[in-house]
């Protein structure tokens, strides 16, 4: 527990760490109000209990008046004032407990804006490698995870300790053969439980784990597959495939938490078993044992539940811990990330490029030169390496051999991207989000340039039908843009890269779903950057398109 505490604060930062010390000290001071309540109301039982008039007593110390006004059994001033202290605890109590909520969610919503940015800024093989359901649920649930079943719990188990010590200190005060029953009542019920609970937990953090990455990945696939299955009749396929997923994740939640309720109703039965022992040897002695059983149930009542809290709490830490090892290990993978390199790119050499992938060379002693002024197009099978290329050249892979020289330096991949800035990239299945049509152009629908955006919705051909949007720019796209053509999603993702006014643009198969017409206006244009001295690379199967070029690779 050491290790994972020191893990969880680490996670933390330093802001966050002082307010969790603060929330976990108010709320010791609450546990240490109610076990002062607690032997309040003993005082107040013992008080309207016993035969001695306890004026007499208080008389010489307040008065007479006030001790008659105060510590008259006939008066219900006493009583009065304990209600509305107790009141005011419970008061302090609630809103120390909705702190702590808005706590915990404003770290879940801290670690999940960080995954996020931490995946963007992370490694292109992860992105290529690594299945979305993962990247989603580290997102979206792992940060959420760590702070319910992690963070909460640690303080829970931080105060309910120190109250149970408080309430054993008490015990011992009043009555040492109490304590030696309580402990002789509850401690086999304890070691019973925890030793159940803990074997139970080890099985089920594991389960839990998996089944909830299965559970995504079967969500996500069966959503994005709408149209195959209905088209190939496997509706049902789909849908038993989530569903019995789904079923077994909440199998494995539903058993933990059945497993989390057997500590306090195990130590209850014990506990009314000590009760039944403290009423048979009263031998009759009312007023001493009323106040002696008042004092066991008030201990009891208050040990069973901070128990059974505790082993829940650190049995919830224990399967919930995966998550601390990978917030920290994600900590530790970070990539820095480039600063934007202003030098405009001059020159772009390939130089005996060479890549193997799974054994099988994709590039081998590929070398070209790339300079402002040229329309290079790039054609060749599937597998040859089109797609390999532009991401050596962009910097997301390392080439195994060779090397990439940019104004004639050699860089690395890391200095590669310092130029993304100067790079505009459409991709042959265009990038979407779930926005406004001027977001998904300049992708920040708050700030924008409007003669550039003029400008590029011009040349794309989007002018002619954005009259015809029921919201114009402010049309809402849905996701993956499947409320437009094809032809319109190809011609916003063009929009986008002249938007950006790039010093190279890299387009693969941009014109698949344009008509001819639409083709020859964006070819003319192209040809008027390459002549301002743009850099253009265009991949495609066309043989009409890559005749337009001035310099073609063919892989």
């Amino acid at each position: 527990m050491i290790a994972i505490l020191t893990k969880t604060l680490a996670i933390l930062s330093g802001r966050e760490k002082k307010q969790w010390a603060w929330l976990t000290a108010f709320s010791l001071l609450i546990s240490i109000a109610d076990i002062g309540s607690l032997a309040l109301l003993l005082y107040i039982i013992h008080f309207y209990t016993q035969t001695v008039d306890p004026t007499t007593a208080i008389s010489p110390i307040l008065g007479e008046p006030m001790a008659q006004w105060l510590f008259n059994r006939s008066s219900l001033v006493l009583i009065t004032l304990f209600f509305i202290v107790f009141a005011l605890k419970n008061l302090a109590a609630y809103l120390i407990h909705a702190r702590q909520i808005k706590f915990v969610h404003q770290v879940a919503s801290r670690i999940s804006r960080n995954n996020m940015l931490q995946y963007l800024e992370g490694n292109y093989a992860d992105y290529i490698h690594t299945d979305s359901s993962v990247f989603s649920r580290r997102i979206s649930l792992q940060p959420l995870e760590f702070c319910q079943h992690v963070l909460t719990p640690m303080q829970q188990v931080f105060t309910e300790v120190v109250l149970i010590i408080l309430t054993i200190i008490a015990i011992l005060v009043f009555n040492a053969q109490l304590f030696l029953l309580l402990l002789i009542i509850l401690l086999p019920p304890v070691i019973l439980a925890g030793w159940f609970t803990r074997r139970k937990l080890h099985t089920a953090r594991n389960y839990i784990k998996s089944s909830s990455i299965t559970m995504w990945q079967n969500l996500q696939e069966s959503i994005a597959g709408f149209v195959e299955s209905n088209m190939y009749d496997k509706n049902d396929f789909f849908t038993e495939r989530y569903a019995t997923a789904q079923q077994t994740h909440n199998k494995h939640l539903s058993s933990l938490q059945s497993i989390q309720a057997l500590p306090a109703r195990l130590a209850e039965v014990f506990a009314v078993f000590g009760l039944l022992v403290l009423i048979a040897i009263s031998n009759g002695q009312y007023a001493t044992q009323i106040v002696t059983l008042g004092a066991f149930m008030a201990a009891a009542y208050k040990i069973i539940p901070g128990i059974a809290r505790i082993l829940n709490s650190t049995g919830q830490i224990r399967t919930y811990s995966f998550t601390i090892h990978e917030l920290v290990q994600q900590g530790k993978t970070v990539e820095p990330q480039p600063t934007n390199n202003t030098a405009p790119i001059h020159s772009i050499t390939l130089e005996q490029v060479g890549f193997t992938y799974d054994h099988t060379p994709v590039l081998k002693n590929f070398s070209c030169q790339l300079q402002p002024g040229d329309f290079i197009g790039i054609d060749g099978h599937s597998g040859k390496g089109k797609t390999t290329l532009l991401n050596i050249l962009l910097g997301f892979i390392t080439p195994q051999t060779g090397e990439v020289c940019i104004n004639h330096q050699p860089t690395t991949s890391q200095q590669r991207k310092q130029y993304w800035d100067q790079i505009a990239y459409v991709k042959q299945q265009p990038f979407f989000i779930n926005e406004t049509l001027l977001a998904n152009i300049t992708l920040n629908d708050t700030s924008y340039n409007m003669q550039r955006l003029q400008k590029a919705l011009d040349i794309a051909g989007i002018s002619e039908w954005l009259p015809a949007l029921p919201a114009g720019l402010n049309t809402r796209l849905t996701e993956h843009g499947k409320n437009i053509s094809g032809g319109q999603r190809q011609r916003i993702a063009l929009a986008r890269a002249l938007y950006k006014e790039a010093n190279l643009i890299i387009l693969d198969e941009p014109f698949s779903e344009l008509d001819e017409k639409a083709e020859e206006i964006l070819f003319h244009h192209l040809q008027q950057l390459v002549a301002a001295g743009k850099i253009v690379i265009l991949i495609t199967h066309s043989k009409k398109s890559i005749q337009v070029c001035n310099k073609i690779i063919s892989l």
